[in-house]
């Protein structure tokens, strides 16, 4: 029973794809939940200091790549609710088999409901994909987890995480080299672009010399894994 608590992120991932196929105020189901619930209960809860050596790996490894499925319902039923008219007739399927008219919804979403929609596809793919591939591209011995991290990056186009945290950011840390590690004093606003864009770039120059040392060909090819990640990006949108 204790492992069940680590399902909980997965039921809830399902509850927001329904969210968004409901349409209306529950739109806002995803951002409301996880900026006012989660950080309130993270704020008030006690930490949790039990040990979890008794887990089963297999159990807890289920839901972790369980977010990439459940993250692509979420993007699918997102899709459907912000298209003009009934997406592959997904509404009026649903209708006849549950009885509730989800389009009556869909059409009068207003403006504020649209952009609680934004607002949770977001935060759902920030704190479900980058936290579960931040996990998962750490295990470089295992081109499962590898895959299915870059995956949950490219929902938000940024796959060279996998490649510049693990080889760059590891090595680097808390130096001048490290775009990640913030400089003392300095501001958010400087921080962020500079951070964004040098492990953009610090992917790039990783994945070339990469290349270039195990002499694997043109750096220009299928062969680089930072290239690859683009186009999962682009698929993804």
């Amino acid at each position: 029973m204790r492992m069940l608590r680590h399902s909980l992120f997965s039921v809830f991932l399902l509850i927001t794809s329904v969210s968004f196929l409901v349409g209306g105020a529950w739109l806002w189901l995803g951002f409301g939940f996880l900026v006012a619930g989660a950080v309130s209960l993270d704020i008030f809860l006690p930490d949790d200091l039990s040990s979890h050596a008794d887990s089963n790996p297999r159990v807890m490894n289920f839901f972790l790549f369980a977010t990439l499925p459940l993250l692509l319902l979420n993007v699918f039923a997102f899709n459907w609710q912000m298209a003009h008219g009934d997406l592959w007739g997904i509404g009026a399927l649903l209708s006849k088999e549950f009885g509730v008219d989800l389009l009556v919804a869909k059409n009068v979403r207003s403006l504020s409901d649209s952009i609680g929609a934004y607002h949770s596809l977001s935060i759902l793919i920030a704190a479900a994909g980058t936290v579960v591939a931040h996990e998962l591209v750490h295990r470089v011995w295992d081109k499962k987890s590898l895959i299915i991290g870059r995956w949950l990056l490219a929902l938000s186009a940024d796959t060279s995480f996998s490649i510049e945290h693990v080889y760059g950011h590891h090595a680097n840390v808390a130096t001048l080299k490290d775009p990640a590690s913030a400089r003392r004093g300095e501001s958010f606003w400087r921080f962020f672009p500079r951070s964004t864009f040098g492990s953009f770039l610090g992917g790039w120059e990783i994945e070339k010399k990469r290349i270039e040392t195990k002499k694997l060909g043109a750096v220009w090819s299928f062969k680089n894994v930072f290239l690859r990640g683009q186009m999962m990006s682009l698929v993804m949108m």
